[in-house]
């Protein structure tokens, strides 16, 4: 009698030898499915067979039955079927009888061709639904994490879950192995004598949701996105995926990145409440490529658009097959938490937004001109592109004499720079501290020079002046952004000491910020509160209910922001409430950032709001 050795993989390196085997396939062509009828016999006279199911996506297929005589072994090869694999397991009493009329068609030397479910054993009931079987991760275990011996598939996958870093496994159901993997590991083929191997991601290959436990910040699963030209997007998702409310964080900038947040967004979700989605948006943080991986890497976004922005979260919640979702974003992710909205509202359960930024050619003269900052609330300046004449606008905040004069001189530090670099570059005229469009164009010039002095002192402090223009424009954009946000003195920056381990995401943000900001205001002005419209209901009978529910948008805003001022959130508010979408919005005594106690609450409240009218909405 013929027997089939079956190797296991390279961390056990040995050999086992499976139950004599009996198999028969049909093929129906009405529904396209190849079944396979598998027996594995205790003895020679009785057996327990399992039936597995290929759906297969070509017409063609070539069956060739081998029988070898002694021991009533038959084997089906099935070739030309390029398929994904859903395999499930029943009982079938027997086999047909006409099994013996194909011997005399069959040939040994095919067993060669066998499918790796040849060696299926009658016990595994492992669900392989996004799955891929047959191949295997290489390399074989992230860093310092070695092969386990793991009871199932779903056992692999939750392994998986609880590895910082890991996204995708392999398992092998024969041996019980299971290896974990990052995202630098590739599938590769599983050659015929090894043991059967199924892989994939820990997102889809063995999640069983039902059994799916809640994971806290600390144990999210990580994953990446490809979304074409060598770009790919990271994500992370933690929290209660099977009834969970599904949130998305949009974080701010642009140009941070989740890891700049730490594990604070677990004060604000619930693990047993929500299921969080965290994205690196494109270009930042751990998206690649990656500014912050090199100034080189700015090359890759200098054509990026807010739209597109949006349509990677669409990318995203498509990817992990999220119906709806809560927006949550402040200060750059309010404005494209509001984008994103206006461009999808069917698929937002609502949105909470903090520290209201719009970009418009108002906001840029409130920040980047040196009149907002001299108390003057009547002077204009007239902008250098449109000829439009701009109001200036008084910012709470910097109405007391000591205040004032403290961000003067941090603009006047701010604008020099600029400034200078027009001189030594004879660019005429010599540039205007009032106006902000060319102010901040000058920097971005500035910036994408990108010569970055790798000779600089390798000391985590040092003075501008050893730096380049490009690392000195970077410095003096963060600086000036962080001072104006920081509520605590202890915290603000010196803008003539850089301290060398913020570079690269100050580089990030600086990059991202100027390129969107200028794009956004005057390349292609998104006109945020001409589009919320799209969030209000739609009073057109012929859409179905879906279409015409309205979407709740909360409004956490602090009277004390500098870097979005409170005059721009009222606007907001107004242009909501003229378009009739039911908002709730809270103007309190904070500065900008989340973590202000005053802040923080307001947004725990919107969310405990949220989530009573979404549970309630639910019941009915």
């Amino acid at each position: 009698m013929m027997m089939i050795e079956n190797t296991t993989h390279k961390n056990y390196q040995e050999r086992r030898r499976p139950p004599t085997i009996a198999m028969v396939a049909s093929l129906n062509a009405d529904n396209d499915e190849t079944t396979l009828l598998l027996s594995v016999p205790t003895d020679n006279n009785s057996g327990n067979t399992t039936s597995l199911r290929k759906r297969h996506y070509l017409a063609t297929a070539l069956v060739v039955a081998v029988i070898s005589m002694m021991g009533t072994l038959l084997v089906v090869c099935v070739t030309n079927i390029h398929t994904q694999h859903k395999l499930s397991t029943a009982a079938v009493s027997s086999l047909p009888a006409s099994i013996s009329d194909l011997a005399a068609t069959s040939s040994v030397l095919e067993l060669e061709e066998v499918f790796q479910e040849v060696a299926e054993e009658k016990d595994d009931d492992d669900d392989y639904t996004g799955c891929t079987i047959g191949q295997h991760y290489e390399p074989w275990n992230m860093p310092e994490h070695g092969a386990t011996y793991e009871a199932s598939l779903a056992a692999c996958n939750q392994r998986c879950r609880t590895v910082t870093g890991c996204v995708q496994f392999s398992y092998w159901p024969d041996n019980k192995s299971c290896n974990v993997q990052d995202d630098t590991s590739s599938l590769v083929a599983t050659p015929a004598d090894w043991s059967r191997s199924v892989a994939g991601p820990v997102t889809d290959c063995g999640s069983n949701d039902d059994a799916m436990p809640i994971l806290d910040i600390e144990q999210a699963i990580e994953g990446r996105l490809q979304i074409g030209n060598g770009l790919s997007l990271w994500y992370r998702t933690w929290g209660n995926k099977r009834t969970g409310i599904p949130v998305l964080f949009v974080h701010g900038g642009p140009g941070n990145a989740i890891s700049d947040y730490g594990h604070s967004n677990k004060k604000f979700f619930d693990a047993q409440t929500y299921y969080v989605v965290e994205v690196d948006q494109r270009g930042t943080g751990k998206s690649q490529p990656s500014v912050r991986d090199g100034c080189h890497n700015m090359q890759y976004y200098r054509d990026i658009t807010i739209a597109t922005m949006s349509h990677d979260y669409e990318l995203i919640r498509n990817e992990l097959q999220i119906e709806q979702w809560l927006i949550f974003g402040g200060s750059w992710g309010s404005t494209l938490s509001l984008d994103y909205s206006s461009r999808y509202p069917q698929r937002c359960l609502g949105v909470i937004l903090r520290g209201i930024f719009l970009n418009t050619e108002e906001e840029f003269q409130a920040v980047y001109a040196r009149k907002s900052y001299t108390g003057t609330s009547t002077t204009t300046g007239t902008n250098s592109s449109t000829g439009t004449t701009d109001s200036s606008v008084t910012i709470a905040g910097r109405e007391d004499g000591q205040k004032q004069q403290q961000r003067l001189a941090e603009f006047d530090t701010y604008f020099n720079l600029a400034a200078q670099y027009v001189e030594d570059n004879h660019q005429s005229p010599t540039l205007d501290p009032n106006d902000a469009e060319r102010f901040v164009r000058v920097y971005e010039r500035m910036i994408e020079r990108c010569d970055t002095n790798i000779n600089t002192p390798n000391t985590k402090h040092a003075d501008t002046a050893t730096y380049s223009i490009s690392d000195q424009a970077v410095w003096h954009w963060h600086v000036f952004e962080n001072n104006l946000m920081e509520e605590n003195p202890r915290d603000l920056l010196n803008p003539t000491v850089i301290e060398k381990h913020v570079l690269p995401e100050a580089a990030s943000v600086s990059f991202f910020e100027a390129r969107l900001f200028l794009h956004g205001t005057f390349e292609q002005p998104i006109n945020l509160l001409e589009r919320v419209h799209a969030l209000a209901p739609n009073d057109d009978e012929d859409k179905n209910d879906e279409d015409t529910e309205n979407t709740f948008v909360w409004i956490c805003q602090g009277r004390r922001d500098e870097v979005c001022p409170q005059n721009f959130a009222q606007k907001l508010v107004d242009a909501l409430e003229e378009a009739h979408v039911p908002t709730k919005s809270y103007f309190i005594d904070s500065g900008h950032v989340s973590s202000n106690p005053v802040m923080h609450q307001c947004l725990e409240n919107a969310l405990t709001d949220f989530s009573q009218q979404y549970l309630t909405s639910k019941q009915l």
